[in-house]
């Protein structure tokens, strides 16, 4: 008689996800699903959306990622103009994930915002994704004021 594993094959696969987990998963998922009204941020029809998405993924997953650090990164893309200037950032955001190995959070809140900066690609996308970032540093500050 054959076993049921459950969902993809895998025995117990979603027990083994924490609520939180799966908070996480479902923010970070509904902001990847919305790249491109990131891209459009101060457009986006689902605005209110997107900001309540990004503050419960900021309030769950990003306390390992210092203020200092995050408000580095901001500073170097607030300088950028063009989208290109933005492409050339990408090495610097890997480099900082790989810095972060004992904080596996903060790798993924800086590979989750190079996700984003990876297509920026028309101008005015580059004004969208500052005020994305804007709001990250925002929120971080507000969930995590002490990091």
């Amino acid at each position: 008689m054959a076993k049921n594993h459950g969902h993809g094959g895998y025995p117990n696969r979603g027990a083994q996800h924490s609520k939180g987990e799966r908070e996480k998963n479902k923010h970070q998922k509904i902001l990847e699903e919305n790249k491109a009204n990131i891209l459009n941020f101060r457009l986006a029809s689902n605005l209110s959306d997107l900001i309540d998405a990004l503050s419960a993924y900021v309030k769950a997953e990003w306390r390992d990622l210092s203020t200092h650090q995050l408000r580095n990164l901001y500073d170097e893309v607030r300088r950028k103009k063009t989208p290109n200037e933005i492409q050339l950032l990408r090495a610097k955001f890997a480099y900082a994930q790989a810095r972060q190995s004992s904080k596996p959070q903060a790798k993924e809140a800086i590979k989750f915002l190079d996700l984003i900066m990876s297509d920026v690609k028309q101008p005015e996308q580059v004004d969208h994704f500052k005020a994305f970032f804007e709001a990250v540093v925002a929120y971080h500050k507000f969930h995590h004021p002490k990091s």
